[in-house]
This record gives C-alpha cells, structure tokens and sequence, in this order.
C-alpha cells in the first residue's frame, strides 16, 4: 500500500466514523473485544452489561484495514477502552459524519462567490 492509497483509507474511515463522536453500544453486545487498561484481555460484551454503559465515544483509529479503539464511560463515570473491528457500528446521530472534502471546498466557492471575495 503506498502513501496516497494510506491517506485515502484514512480520510474513508474517518469519514465514516470520525474521533470523539458516539457510537450505537447495541452493536457491541456479542461481540469478543481486547480491553486494554487494568482488564487487559479478550472480553464478550454480554447484554447483561449493557445498562452499565452509558456512552461509547471513537477513541482512535489504529491503524488502516485495522480495529478501531472506543472508549466506554459507564454512568457511573468510568472509563475503558476496548478495540474491536469497525463492522457493524454506527453513529448515534448520523448526521454527525463528516463532511466530504469536496463538498467542503464547494461550498467555500459558492460562499466567496456570493460575497463577492476571492475563492
């Protein structure tokens, strides 16, 4: 995979699923994950936990084509971050993906144009 293949796959992912916004926790229950911190091994999410989970949160991305990290704060205030495979997760809010670079350069043109400012 060369550089530009590795900056394309980035910016994909981060698109998709970008660092800080919340993920639905649904998806995780079933599911084998690495927990990292003072757990530190493979754990099953089983549904029993899931109402101590307040907030799953895309902590980072590892690495390309791998897991990506999400930190759960549970409601009473503790934290733990797991890796797990991006399969399956989606954002709470949706609208919360972000935005496509050309359509972000688009919309700056369309704007200094109706100003009448240089683009």
């Amino acid at each position: 995979m060369n550089a530009q293949q590795r900056r394309k796959e980035s910016r994909r992912r981060h698109m998709v699923l970008p660092l800080g916004k919340q993920v639905r926790a649904e998806a995780l229950i079933g599911r084998t994950v690495y927990a990292y911190g003072r757990v530190g091994g493979n754990i099953i999410i089983h549904g029993r936990y899931f109402d101590v989970i307040g907030s799953a949160t895309v902590h980072r991305h590892v690495r390309n084509g791998g897991p990506i990290d999400l930190m759960l704060t549970s409601q009473d205030g503790q934290k733990q971050v797991i890796s797990t495979s991006m399969r399956g997760l989606r954002l709470v809010n949706p609208s919360d993906r972000a935005e496509r670079p050309w359509w972000v350069e688009t919309r700056r043109k369309h704007k200094a144009q109706a100003t009448g400012a240089k683009p």
